[in-house]
């Protein structure tokens, strides 16, 4: 004598149990298919082709760069600016140099707001960023001597900064 009765498998309780896998399958597929296409458009640059073509020039403008021997410091201060210190390969400041750039979230492809970095003291920079949320933010920045100063020199800093909120 068995004390479960097993009753028979039909097509129709096979039909229902394929249909209900793959309906569930179909509907996890659909949620990370519309996470994945409405969160990142899978570009990290909006003109990969035509920065492609310049690559050779990028390559050589960071030879250049790494040739100045400047050094920078990129912080943010207790007031909520955003100080940038730069020097040169024997260590004195660099001054006169127009900077400007970027501040976009991490995880955002928009850019938030452009910066200009006034020349606080010799060498230092500064531009208040208490509008800004606390957070994880990427500064892109350039520097480059005035026109005036002959042959333009140009300087790029690229740099996570985490800001924090408000005291």
């Amino acid at each position: 004598m068995t004390v479960f009765a097993m009753k028979e498998i039909t097509g129709r309780h096979v039909l229902f149990a394929l249909l209900g896998f793959f309906g569930v399958m179909l509907l996890a597929n659909g949620i990370f298919l519309y996470f994945a296409l409405s969160t990142f458009d899978g570009l990290s640059t909006p003109h990969p082709y035509q920065e492609g073509l310049h690559y050779n020039e990028r390559i050589a403008a960071e030879r250049r760069q790494a040739a100045l021997g400047w050094s920078y410091r990129l912080a943010v201060t207790g007031e909520r600016r955003l100080k940038l210190t730069i020097r040169d390969k024997t260590g004195n400041p660099v001054s006169g140099l127009e900077v400007r750039g970027n501040i976009a979230r991490a995880v955002a492809d928009r850019v938030t707001g452009p910066l200009l970095l006034k020349e606080e003291s010799a060498g230092a920079y500064i531009v208040s960023v208490e509008d800004l949320d606390p957070g994880n933010w990427i500064v892109s920045l350039e520097a480059a001597t005035a026109p005036s100063q002959g042959p333009a020199t140009h300087y790029r800093i690229k740099q996570r900064l985490w800001l924090k909120p408000n005291s």
